[in-house]
Order: C-alpha cells, then sequence, then structure tokens
C-alpha cells in the first residue's frame, strides 16, 4: 500500500516561508510510514531563488521533479506553484537517481549508470521507474529504448520537462535538490507496488479517414506517406497550399498505429524543414499507420472527463498522478485553467492526486494480449493509479 500527501506553496521569494508552508502540510496529514519519496512540480523560479534545493534539504527522503507551465493538487491549481507529492509505504520503496548531462553523449552509458545507482539502492526489484527527462535532447522514444535496455522492461511513467516560456529555455529537471537543464531523473520504486495506467488523447470521432502507411523517415522527421512526400500528401488534406504547409500544422495531431495489437498513438508535428518534411515530437517508424486529427477545448475537456470517469470507476488505490501535454493546453485558448479545474472539480474530494503539464509523456499502452509495452505519447493525458 502506497499512501499520498500532498502539499503547495505559492511564495518563490521568501525561502523560509516557503519551507515552512510546505512542511507544514506534510506533518499535519498523518506523517510518514518507513518508506517515502517526493515529486516536485514548480515554476522555474523556485530554482533560481533557491526554494526548490531549501525544500529538499528538509525532506528526509528522496525526491525528483520537473518544471511545468501548470499543475493541480487537491485544494489549489495555477502556473506559480510549487507543488509536493509524497509517497509513503511499510511495503514499497522507492531510489532516485539522475544521470550526468545527456546533451551530446552516450544516452544509453548515461541512463545504464543511473539506473545501476539507483538500482543498487532499492530493497529488491523495480517495478515502476518514475521519470522526468529533457525536452529536445532526444525524441522522447529513445528514452524509453535505454530503460527498456536496462530495465529488462519495467513499466515508465513520467514526463518531459517543460516550463511556461516560449523558447522552453528555463526548463529544469530535478533530483536530491539539484536542477539541470540536460539530465534525466528516475525514482525506482519497488515492493508492493501494482499500477494501473490510463491514457487519453484524440477521440475517434475527431481522425480523419485519411490514412497512409509512412515509407520514409528518419527519427522523428516525416518525410514520406505512401511514398508520397509530406508536402503532397498535406496538401491532399486541405493543410498544404501550392507546397507551404500551413502555419497551424501543430494544431492536427498525427495519429500512429503500430499495426501490432497496441493502441495507437498520437504525434504532434512540431515544425517543418525546408524540404516540407514534418518533424513531430517523437519518433514516427516506417511501416505505422498514419491519420489525421483535429483537437480543440471542448475535446481537451471532453477526453479529460472521460479519463477520469474511466480512472475513478476501478473504485481502487489510493494515489492518482496525471501528466497532460502542453499541446492539450495551447488548445484550451484563453482558459488555460480549464482542464486544471475540471480535474479539481472531479477529484478534490475523492483521493490525492498530482496533475501537471508536460512537454510529452511516458506510460505503458496494453496490447490486444494484454500485455503492457512501454510508449512515448504526444497531446496525451496519461495517468497511474497506485
Amino acid at each position: 500500500m502506497i499512501r499520498a500527501i500532498t502539499a503547495y506553496t505559492g511564495e518563490i521569494d521568501e525561502v523560509d516561508a516557503a519551507v515552512q508552508e510546505i512542511m507544514a502540510q506534510v506533518e499535519g496529514n498523518g506523517g510518514l510510514l518507513t518508506h517515502s519519496a517526493g515529486l516536485v512540480s514548480f515554476y522555474a523560479e523556485f530554482a533560481e531563488t533557491g526554494v526548490v534545493e531549501a525544500l529538499c534539504e528538509r525532506l528526509p527522503f528522496p525526491v525528483i521533479g520537473t518544471t511545468t507551465l501548470g499543475a493541480a493538487v487537491p485544494g489549489m491549481h495555477g502556473g506559480l506553484l510549487l507543488t509536493l507529492t509524497v509517497l509513503t509505504s511499510d511495503e514499497a520503496n522507492f531510489s532516485a537517481a539522475m544521470t550526468a548531462s545527456l546533451a551530446g553523449k552516450d544516452l544509453q552509458a548515461a541512463v545504464a549508470e543511473a539506473y545501476a545507482r539507483a538500482e543498487e539502492a532499492l530493497d529488491g526489484p523495480a517495478k515502476l521507474i518514475l521519470v522526468t527527462a529533457p525536452l529536445m535532447i532526444h525524441p522522447g522514444d529513445r528514452y524509453i529504448d535505454a530503460l527498456d535496455t536496462v530495465s529488462g522492461g519495467v513499466p515508465i511513467f513520467g514526463t518531459l520537462t517543460c516550463d511556461h516560456t516560449t523558447q522552453y529555455n528555463q526548463m529544469q529537471a530535478l533530483c536530491n535538490g539539484v536542477v539541470s537543464p540536460d539530465a534525466m531523473t528516475i525514482l525506482l520504486i519497488g515492493g508492493a507496488v501494482s499500477p494501473r495506467f490510463f491514457c487519453t488523447s484524440i477521440e475517434k470521432s475527431k481522425i480523419w479517414q485519411h490514412s497512409a502507411v509512412v515509407t520514409k523517415s528518419e527519427g522523428n522527421v516525416l518525410m514520406e506517406v505512401n511514398n508520397i512526400p509530406m508536402p503532397q500528401f498535406l496538401e491532399s488534406v486541405g493543410l498544404a497550399k501550392d507546397g507551404v504547409i500551413a502555419a497551424s500544422i501543430n494544431t492536427f495531431p498525427f495519429v500512429l498505429d503500430y499495426n501490432d495489437g497496441t493502441p495507437a498513438i498520437t504525434r504532434a508535428a512540431l515544425g517543418v524543414t525546408p524540404e516540407g518534411y514534418c518533424v513531430c515530437g517523437g519518433l514516427v517508424p516506417m511501416g505505422t499507420t498514419l491519420s489525421v486529427s483535429t483537437f480543440d477545448r471542448a475535446d481537451v475537456l471532453s477526453s479529460a472527463a472521460q479519463a477520469l470517469d474511466k480512472v475513478l470507476s476501478v473504485g481502487e488505490g489510493r494515489v492518482l498522478l496525471m501528466f497532460s501535454c502542453i499541446g492539450r493546453n495551447n488548445s484550451l485558448g484563453a482558459d488555460t485553467d480549464a482542464e486544471m479545474a475540471l480535474v479539481r472539480e472531479r477529484l478534490d474530494t475523492r483521493l490525492p492526486y498530482l496533475f501537471v503539464y508536460s512537454g510529452g509523456e511516458f506510460c505503458p499502452v496494453q496490447g490486444a494480449d494484454g500485455r503492457e509495452t512501454n510508449r512515448f505519447h504526444n497531446d496525451t493525458l496519461t495517468a497511474c493509479l497506485l
């Protein structure tokens, strides 16, 4: 059994006051069990003023976390927040580690070294990996590949870092008081833990009937479908004209079917190369089937409500962890708090939870055979019920 304690503060400048506010909420909610760990989300300035480091110094357990543009816990939501979610248990145990910088380095070697350190400190085999990884250093799928290799396929749940800026130049990952813009942090959970995973993204009614097979790609760069260059394909579905791809392409997510019995996943088009190729938010393997979809405010809120209804219908679990893509937030228009407000309305009186906006989501999906496969997602709301 894992019990959760949530806390928050909006005090950015007064370090002592911020730490005291968080600690008072933790200490006033039943105390800690034998083993504990912390998950922190924070507006970037909390690291600059020293609040993050000072809080980690006070906490007697491992901590990982990320910057974000918005978060919610019971009682509060918004952008100018630091939130702490404490996982505490007599039966589960925790261990955290941070990689070296992943910029221009051997990703597999760096992940293997950090994983070995965390695994050595864990009592027994890992049952779940919680992860924060840097946006725009490697495609998210590469992080999954590296972790799958070292762990043997332990379920992975987590997020790419993001922040409140348009260039994401203040994003940081956190581990035990240390922040880094280009490192991965992992929290291993062993012992008595049985996570359940949920993903929701594009409703089937919003997926266009034009589908095609990816016939040429390199990593996350989509070049051709059905042996047709991307500008021509996009022109055929109304998203390009005279070879010029619409600037709004990022509001029309691609839906990828791996054709392996697992659910389709979403890929955002983040940009366009001079050749007209689409730079996507994750890998676009050749042989996958691609469709185009639409996504707006109503879709974000409808899918979030359906996901929460599904989680609550399970009737089990003591804490819910959620990551929602920044693309979903961008689709809300002027009411950028709407999804967080919906989460609070549905969950505040039900169970402890953490909701954080994400630069990309790690969450297993279940195939037709019932087996779980770790996947990286865009434009998706993911949830892990513990």
